[in-house]
């Protein structure tokens, strides 16, 4: 019978480390501890479900809960690679527990700028109609559950 060498016990002692690594990075990712597998950048999120509306032309997309850290989200960050105006985008967020007066998020008074005063975890619907004339195409909304975001954004922008 042959006789394992050094390198083999040094290579399974790195594969195990491998492996106990990976285990717990799954597990802190359950737990929610850490972001480690998909670290979320909201603008991209919100950027990439504007685009997908304004390329149907009409509609919505699926309300998604997303961590806002405590910044500000402009309008123009959103539509840097998609063909629409500012003025046609517009954010909503009608959550008094959230938004009114001197909660977590504020709007300025064009709704073309959203500040986040502390890090938050909402739910964010974005839907449009291209084919609007007058106000706003396409909304942004803001509200703790996916239903209220979701209600508000069909009201605003496609009600």
């Amino acid at each position: 019978m042959a006789i394992k060498g050094q390198a083999f016990e040094t290579m399974m002692l790195v594969i195990s480390v491998i492996v106990a690594l990976a285990i717990l990075g799954v597990l802190l990712q359950i737990l929610g501890i850490v972001d480690l597998f998909n670290p979320s950048d909201p603008t991209a999120t919100i950027s990439q479900d504007l685009k997908k509306v304004q390329t149907k032309g009409y509609g919505s997309e699926v309300p998604r809960k997303l961590t806002l850290p405590k910044s500000s989200i402009y309008v123009k960050s959103l539509i840097t690679n998609i063909p629409i105006l500012e003025d046609d985008v517009k954010f909503i967020c009608k959550d008094s527990a959230i938004c009114e007066g001197d909660k977590v998020l504020t709007l300025d008074s064009d709704a073309k700028k959203l500040t986040i005063k502390t890090k938050i975890e909402v739910s964010v619907a974005v839907c449009g109609d291209a084919s609007k004339e007058d106000g706003a195409k396409y909304c942004i909304a803001f509200s703790r559950t996916e239903t209220g975001a979701a209600d508000d954004c069909d009201t605003e922008c496609l009600g």
